[in-house]
């Protein structure tokens, strides 16, 4: 700051010593110098949207990367399904699952909206340097051409100027890293959502056998109780012909 106020100082005693010579020229210089501050204003915006569409971006990033593993992980729970050995478990980890994968799609949903917004503000502040930089060629045109008064370049306008296109730079590549992160995001929700259609198929076939298991559970309880009684049945049998043998040897008895 004190650099920019010390180079406009310098700039005013010029337009001072040259306005005592020609009024037209020290015109020239005051509206070089409102010019030079209007787009150095517009960089150090330029500068502070870009800062902040980085740290943004590296956000966005991360959360990508966070929910493509979440995603790998469903995805991998739902490979137990698919072993006919573990229906009856895999019915209950399903069962136990569904609210993780509804947590995850509502995240995942969120974030893309969020994706959505940033990409629009990243061109936005894209087309925002192009026309800066436009406007910066047109102010070197109009006022540092070699027949034009020295000086023939605003320092600080040059340097904000630089800092502006190396931010430039550096939101292309941001932008760059969110695409492919959401492109690699986009593509482990791909393959976790046809792992559930499939699964719904699994999951009715699990279904279908875990009610078969418990009904043959419950047949096999079935015979179990019908061979106790049976059992019981039998040995009150046998003690009753007992008692009605004793019984007629008694009366035989008696006869006699």
């Amino acid at each position: 700051m004190q650099y920019i106020n010390k180079h406009y100082f310098c700039f005013s005693v010029l337009i001072t010593v040259l306005s005592c010579q020609s009024p037209s020229l020290a015109q020239s210089m005051t509206a070089r110098i409102e010019d030079a501050q209007r787009l150095i204003a517009v960089n150090q915006d330029f500068k502070l949207h870009a800062q902040q569409f980085h740290t943004e971006a590296n956000t966005r990033i991360n959360e990508a990367k966070k929910l493509s593993t979440e995603a790998a992980q469903l995805k991998a729970r739902t490979e137990i399904l698919k072993d006919q050995g573990k229906l009856k478990g895999a019915l209950g980890q399903y069962n136990a699952d569904i609210g993780a994968f509804k947590e995850h799609a509502g995240q995942y949903a969120e974030h893309l909206a969020m994706f959505q917004q940033q990409i629009g503000e990243c061109h936005s502040d894209e087309q925002q340097y192009q026309l800066n930089l436009e406007q910066y060629i047109i102010h070197c045109n109009q006022f540092h051409l070699p027949n034009i008064q020295p000086p023939h370049i605003c320092g600080t306008l040059e340097v904000t100027q630089e800092e502006s296109a190396q931010l430039a730079h550096q939101l292309y590549s941001d932008r760059s890293r969110m695409v492919q992160a959401e492109s690699n995001l986009n593509n482990a929700e791909q393959k976790l959502q046809n792992a559930l259609f499939q699964e719904a198929g699994l999951k009715t076939k699990a279904l279908s056998n875990n009610r078969r298991e418990n009904e043959e559970q419950s047949l096999v309880s079935e015979f179990a109780r019908l061979g106790s009684e049976y059992k019981s049945l039998e040995a009150e049998r046998q003690f009753l012909a007992g008692a009605n043998t004793t019984t007629e040897a008694v009366h035989a008895k008696l006869r006699k």
